[in-house]
């Protein structure tokens, strides 16, 4: 049954067009957070951390946060590490998993923004995966993903919060 149900979903999944699939990851992006911010929030002397830029670095925050970052890191993270460990023959699932650990690692402002991002570079991850099985642009939609949520987890930041 589990296996139907996985393979359903996938096949779900991968006949998406790009467009829909970027949508959905982005929330999937959030909905991945949940866990992590529901811990913080209950948890309250543990630090979470993050980037630390302040209302005032605007320019820093859209140059950086929103377009350099999402790049180098879909290019490492996402691409380079999937990239090798498909030439090592690691079974997709795998791949996205080390892939996932591995973009976390970059992220170490604490061990609760460690967890969450792991499991935001699960979904980016698995973007990365459905884009490639179906000859798509992989890299482009893992990028427009990480590039829109960091795009609108900036501007909550520096406008709500």
């Amino acid at each position: 049954m589990r296996i139907a149900t996985y393979q359903t979903a996938v096949k779900w999944l991968t006949g998406l067009p790009t467009v829909k699939l970027v949508l959905l990851a982005f929330v999937c992006t959030y909905v991945a957070a949940i866990p992590t911010i529901a811990f913080a929030v209950f948890h309250p002397g543990m630090p979470f951390g993050g980037p630390g830029w302040g209302k005032n670095d605007l320019l820093r925050i859209l140059l950086l946060g929103c377009l350099l970052a999402p790049l180098l890191e879909t290019a490492i993270t996402q691409w380079a590490c999937i990239r090798l460990l498909e030439k090592l023959r690691f079974p997709t699932g795998m791949a996205i998993v080390v892939s996932a650990a591995f973009f976390a690692s970059g992220h170490n402002y604490s061990t609760l923004y460690m967890c969450m991002t792991f499991l935001i570079g699960l979904v980016l991850a698995s973007v990365f995966a459905i884009e490639d099985a179906r000859d798509g642009h992989p890299f482009l939609a893992t990028l427009a993903v990480h590039a829109l949520r960091n795009w609108v987890t900036a501007g909550f930041t520096v406008f709500v919060l």
